[in-house]
């Protein structure tokens, strides 16, 4: 796939500007959508109250249908109930089920053929070590199957698209122990933007220091990694 950089431009512009939860559900899941030619789109999110899935440019039936007769068969629910940490956040609907099984499911009689509907590439939301939602991009019969460099770019895009839910929603969890002042202060500067080096220049630490502290940190704030800090520290700024 040979990537716009004004369109991957606009997609991260998108979600970083979505503060609201209705601003991510809309221009930033339609950003990620047009970035991968995907003409529809489903955002399910676990962390809304008793869930939801929002069905983007979609037929109307579609989300009641997909409620009552598909949910219990739908293979990407199935995987993301059995992710782990460590589980690539980002899957193929083929990876899943190969094409000719796939034709034979009440899945795709019951939802994907009468919309047009074939290609699903998944990325699923992380908040707190927990699956907290996904984006379906979805391409129709006529189209090419998500290809291998598009799931790539999208497993780099998890992290802004984790940081953009998380401010929308502006529910992250509370640290489940306080920072020490240093934590606190290192939490800060990755927040900034600093690297590792920087910081330990900045602190007169050694680097394998600053790295233990990140340690401690991400695990009293229950993320995974920098850019799920940050949004972990802006959803806490005054």
């Amino acid at each position: 796939m040979e990537i716009d950089a004004d369109r991957l431009g606009r997609a991260l512009a998108a979600l970083g500007r979505a503060d609201d939860p209705q601003g991510f559900a809309t221009a930033g899941t339609r950003s990620l959508a047009a970035l991968f030619d995907a003409p529809r789109a489903v955002l399910s999110l676990r962390d809304a109250d008793g869930g939801e899935s929002r069905f983007i440019a979609w037929p109307g039936w579609c989300a009641q249908t997909y409620r009552r007769q598909v949910l219990a068969q739908d293979p990407i629910r199935a995987w993301l109930d059995g992710c782990r940490p460590g589980t690539a956040p980002v899957i193929r609907l083929s990876d899943l089920v190969p094409g000719r099984a796939l034709e034979r499911a009440p899945y795709f009689e019951t939802l994907l053929r009468p919309t047009g509907a074939r290609h699903v590439l998944t990325l699923a939301i992380r908040r707190g070590g927990r699956i907290a939602g996904a984006l379906s991009l979805v391409r129709n019969q006529d189209a090419p199957d998500f290809s291998i460099e598009d799931r790539n770019l999208a497993t780099a895009l998890v992290p802004a698209l984790e940081m953009s839910h998380a401010l929308a929603h502006r529910r992250m969890p509370a640290a489940a122990q306080p920072f020490t002042a240093r934590e606190a202060e290192i939490a800060r500067l990755v927040a900034d933007g600093a690297t590792n080096k920087m910081i330990a220049r900045q602190l007169g630490l050694s680097p394998e220091t600053v790295k233990n502290h990140l340690r401690a940190i991400f695990r009293k704030a229950g993320v995974a990694n920098r850019t799920t800090l940050s949004a972990w520290m802006l959803s806490r700024a005054p």
